[in-house]
């Protein structure tokens, strides 16, 4: 009986952990126009960009730790670091508001045709793990969440459907650098 009491206290307790640790990653830390960013998406990209420049200017030994543990490195490569991540952040939302100025707004954002996409997207993604235990790993050891990455599929669906809009009033593009250029210089929105 006490152990049966034991394993409910701790499954409760687990639960509750979870749903903190969900709960923080949930947690808006600004907005741009009528979106929301959470602190997972911000998590995501700083530190994406810190193993990425970590694996730039380190000096490839783990065991000297990372340019990130010493004061003196990591004050160097700060603002190198805040510019990516804000640069990224700015580029998303900066996607969000031109398809809502091109009449691809939020409704279609969160809406049924994306949803399939998205889904579709997942199901591919899952295909590539033996087990949903071994994508919970990858997704931790990358600083990510399921919800992350449906957020990053259906922005991906968004641009397409930027694109094709722009095409269908006539704004075409040559190639999908050039269509890059537009969209990230001089259309970007404030966060």
């Amino acid at each position: 009986m006490r152990a049966a009491a034991w394993l409910l206290l701790c499954g409760m307790l687990i639960c509750i952990l979870g749903a903190c640790a969900n709960a923080k990653n949930k947690k808006v830390v600004a907005t741009s126009g009528e979106y929301e960013i959470p602190y997972e998406q911000l998590r995501f990209v700083t530190m994406t960009y810190k193993m990425d420049l970590d694996d730039k200017y380190g000096d490839g030994n783990d065991e000297n730790g990372t340019i990130w543990d010493d004061p003196t490195t990591a004050e160097k490569y700060r603002a190198e670091l805040e510019e990516l991540v804000w640069n990224t952040i700015k580029e998303n939302y900066a996607l969000l508001h031109a398809c809502a100025q091109e009449g691809v707004g939020r409704e279609v954002f969160e809406g049924k045709e994306i949803e399939k996409a998205v889904d579709a997207n997942m199901t591919e993604l899952l295909a590539e793990y033996t087990s949903k235990r071994e994508y919970k790993a990858a997704l931790k050891e990358r600083y990510a969440t399921d919800r992350l990455f449906r957020f990053y599929f259906a922005l991906d669906e968004m641009k397409y459907m930027l694109h094709t809009a722009m095409q269908n009033r006539g704004a075409f593009f040559t190639d999908e650098a050039e269509f890059e250029t537009w969209l990230t210089d001089g259309n970007s929105a404030y966060v």
